[in-house]
């Protein structure tokens, strides 16, 4: 019974053993498992990036990497080579193994062994170490026949410029072992998802066998400036692979984009100086005479007459002070420009029409006359705002401009209807007039 007990333990730990063998750290691994193709040519070769993670201990690691390879292993490389750091702090790296298959290589299966071994980078603490460590498979047959194999794995447009071509960009994995040239289908369409255009492309390069590339198809097209749909399908040997649908814009190009942002600008600051000249040269005015009088003061201080009593008070008051000087001459200007500004509208006359009836619109009662505004210009607004209804809040249809004239239509006590040069009619308050003109038929 004893014996028993001993031998169940003994195959016991020898089972903990073997399975603690096959994965030495529950943290330490890697992705893909294994290098595997099964579509190899002789003089052909291909890459194959893995990525070493963890995720408990972060501390710096060596990196070795054993082989088991026999009658294959010259073919093999590694990069950045079969030692290298797993820097600390850490939890990924990669490197990358590089098979070429020599031209005169048999046509069979190869099999062999990749061990990543890891150890801490210390090497003065006592002690026993562990070694973390993984196992690649490698399984390789080389192969007289031609296979092609394309799996395309993305596929992307970016928006393009009038006139430019329209660019594809697809990422396509060769995984058979001779280079491959794709045909790629591209329908372009509006919003509605109408048929606008149909491109189909076959000549815009090839992916090398075992090689993932990407590839960029060009298409010509005359669409105006807009956003579109494009579907794109992506071909080999008549076999659709992969479709996409995205949505791209066509802008216009860099100079006319500048030539739009500079135009509004230009045209805006000259509309504006054209609209508001009369106030621009007011306020020039009024500037202008602000500092004519600083300098007639200061003028006037210097003299020896006065010049004794520039520290009285009312000889500050007066300006005899830089500051009283600057502030006299602001108020001056300030006040020519309101007196200027406030005149016309304190001086401005309503237009009274006598014996007028109205009947559908048409003036009756006037038939000796042409009567003809023109706008008053207003401080607040500097465009003066024609209503489709005898009240400030209907439609606004039109915006008069200083000194424009218009034909009366009918009156009100506080509205002219006026006509408009599109045929259309509109009201004008009585406040935006600054006078009329009336004359014999």
């Amino acid at each position: 019974m004893k014996i028993k007990n001993i031998t169940t333990k003994i195959v016991l730990g020898i089972t903990l053993f073997l399975l603690s063998s096959v994965s030495v750290l529950a943290d330490f691994g890697v992705s893909p498992s294994d290098i595997y193709n099964e579509y190899l040519k002789p003089g052909s070769s291909f890459d194959t990036e893995f990525t070493l993670s963890r995720s408990e201990s972060l501390e710096e690691l060596d990196i070795s990497i054993e082989t088991d390879l026999g009658d294959i292993e010259k073919w093999f490389s590694f990069n950045p080579g079969s030692t290298f750091k797993f820097e600390q702090g850490q939890r990924t790296k990669t490197f990358t193994v590089t098979v070429n298959v020599p031209e005169d290589a048999e046509y069979t299966e190869y099999n062999g062994i990749i061990r990543v071994n890891a150890m801490p980078s210390y090497r003065d603490v006592k002690g026993v170490s562990i070694r973390q460590g993984v196992r690649l498979n490698a399984g390789l047959i080389v192969t007289e026949a031609t296979v092609k194999k394309l799996s395309i794995l993305a596929i992307k447009t970016s928006d393009s410029i009038v006139g430019e071509p329209v660019e594809i960009e697809i990422v396509g994995e060769n995984q058979g072992n001779v280079d491959i040239s794709p045909r790629v289908v591209a329908k372009i369409m509006n919003l509605n998802k109408e048929l606008l255009e149909e491109h189909e492309i076959t000549d815009f390069g090839s992916i090398d066998a075992n090689q993932t590339t990407t590839l960029t198809a060009e298409l010509l097209t005359e669409l105006p400036v807009e956003e579109y749909f494009i579907e794109v399908a992506v071909f080999l040997n008549g076999e659709e692979l992969r479709e996409e649908l995205m949505v791209f814009y066509i802008k216009e190009s860099i100079e006319e984009e500048l030539k739009e942002q500079k135009a509004p600008l230009f045209s805006g600051m000259i509309e504006f100086f054209r609209r508001n000249k009369t106030y621009l040269v007011i306020i020039l005015s009024s500037m202008l005479l602000g500092i004519l009088v600083y300098i007639l003061l200061g003028k006037l201080w210097e003299k020896k007459s006065l010049s004794k009593h520039k520290k009285k008070p009312w000889a500050v008051i007066l300006g005899s002070k830089k500051y009283t000087r600057a502030t006299l001459s602001f108020a001056v200007g300030f006040i020519t420009l309101l007196g200027i500004l406030l005149f016309p509208a304190l001086t401005v006359k309503r237009i009274e029409v006598e014996d007028t009836e109205f009947i559908t619109g048409e003036t009756q009662g006037v038939q000796d006359t042409d009567l003809s505004l023109t706008v008053f210009p207003s401080i607040e607004v500097p465009r003066y705002v024609i209503y489709s209804q005898p009240s400030k809040d209907s439609e606004i249809i039109y915006k008069a401009v200083e000194d424009e004239k218009f034909d009366v239509i009918q009156e009100t006590d506080d509205w002219y209807k006026v006509s408009l040069q599109d045929g259309n009619s509109g009201w004008l308050h009585k406040t935006m007039i600054k006078s009329h003109e009336s004359e014999e038929k």
